[in-house]
């Protein structure tokens, strides 16, 4: 009678037995996040210097726009506040 318990599946060359993973390695959901990740730096643009300005130029826009909106939001609620104190102390007067 023959044991498979002593029969050992055959190792990668790039593994080393105790530190890795034995149910991943080789296995299909490894290839493919291997895969996934050449697919996204081959398809990665390289930036210029020019590239990275403008893209930080862009996001300053977006930023000064929303703290524009803020600050109108805040300095309305504000007058609407110093509109209701003032309501209030001529009417204790």
């Amino acid at each position: 009678m023959s044991t498979n318990s002593q029969e050992t599946p055959a190792q990668e060359s790039n593994s080393l037995q105790g530190l890795s993973t034995p149910n991943l390695n080789g296995s299909a959901s490894n290839e493919t996040r291997q895969n996934l990740m050449i697919s996204m730096t081959a398809t990665e643009k390289k930036s210029t210097a020019f590239d990275v300005a403008h893209e930080i130029e862009r996001e300053l826009a977006k930023a000064a726009k929303i703290l524009e909106k803020n600050e109108r939001e805040i300095t309305s609620r504000i007058d609407a506040t110093l509109a209701r104190v003032s309501a209030l102390q001529s009417k204790g007067k």
